[in-house]
């Protein structure tokens, strides 16, 4: 029975890997309805979108795999609310300032990375759009994995399988209706609307399985961090704005001009978050890097 069900569970996962890849399928299907340079600018697209969680989201998954394993294990449903609210907070911590910072450079962000001059400037056009409407959704892409291990580890893999269908479902009208008035750009934002559904969606039926809301008391620091990263943002473009004004264009300059952007925007963000006291977001901080002393 138990290798009968660990057999189970182990082809029920791989089967919710492979419906979660369902959506990327139909946005490049539809993709192709445009042409085949669309296609590509999409596929260029996720690809970059698709490094972040792995660059960025990785220490909050090492961090917090164990800790919902145990907490899971001693069926601790306070906990678990916590554990969850606190580590999606994590998240928009670090990922609304990469969001905002490729929005506000997916075309520097497209020239450097793709062009060189093998692509026409129609095409690197499309990819700097794609990346835009990607990024708005890359808080709730990456949030949403950390919920799917809570539904694997509980073994509500078959609810899960649910939430995805309709996803899929949600997926396809959205991506008929933007893709006529948008064209590729309608596909990519109805990527990141999935994302922020598909979050909402399993973050609610957690909250029902928990017994509370997840979301409850993160108002005020997500509002802060919104707050942070909108002066983050401004910083980032007014600098590039400056520089490209004074500075000879080029490679080296563009690259220059990026990383003095970024930089200060980084230094005005963590400044902000502090000067607007985001205390929750300091005791979670602490939190991680002291595990030993919160346990």
């Amino acid at each position: 029975p138990v290798l009968r069900r660990a057999v189970k569970d182990l082809g029920l996962t791989i089967l919710i890997l492979a419906a979660s890849q369902v959506t990327v399928a139909v946005d490049r299907l539809f993709a192709t309805l445009l042409g085949e340079g669309e296609v590509s600018s999409l596929s260029l697209g996720f690809v970059l979108i698709g490094l972040v969680p792995f660059l960025v989201a990785a220490p909050v998954y090492k961090v917090m795999y164990p800790e919902l394993i145990r907490l899971v294990a001693a069926n601790r449903h306070e906990a678990l609310r916590k554990c969850l609210s606190g580590n999606l907070l994590l998240v928009a911590f670090l990922t609304f300032p990469v969001a905002a910072g490729l929005a506000i450079f997916s075309g520097t962000i497209t020239e450097l990375v793709f062009l060189y001059g093998r692509f026409s400037e129609t095409a690197a056009s499309q990819t700097a759009e794609v990346i835009f409407y990607l990024a708005l959704g890359l808080p709730a892409g990456v949030g949403v994995i950390l919920v799917f291990y809570y539904f694997l580890l509980t073994r509500q893999a078959m609810l899960l399988l649910k939430v995805l269908a309709v996803a899929i479902l949600a997926n396809t009208l959205l991506d008929w209706v933007l893709m006529s008035l948008m064209g590729i750009g309608g596909i990519a934002l109805t990527s990141s609307l999935i994302a922020l559904i598909r979050t909402w969606a399993l973050t609610l039926l957690a909250a029902r399985m928990l017994g509370g809301p997840i979301f409850a008391g993160l108002g005020v620091p997500v509002g802060k961090l919104l707050a942070a990263t909108l002066l983050a943002g401004l910083t980032m473009y007014g600098t590039a704005r400056l520089f490209d004004r004074v500075v000879i264009a080029g490679t080296a300059a563009q690259i220059g001009i990026l990383a003095t952007a970024v930089a200060l925007g980084a230094t005005v963000y963590l400044a902000a978050n502090h000067m607007l006291r985001n205390e929750q977001l300091r005791q979670l901080l602490v939190r991680i890097r002291q595990p030993e002393a919160a346990a």
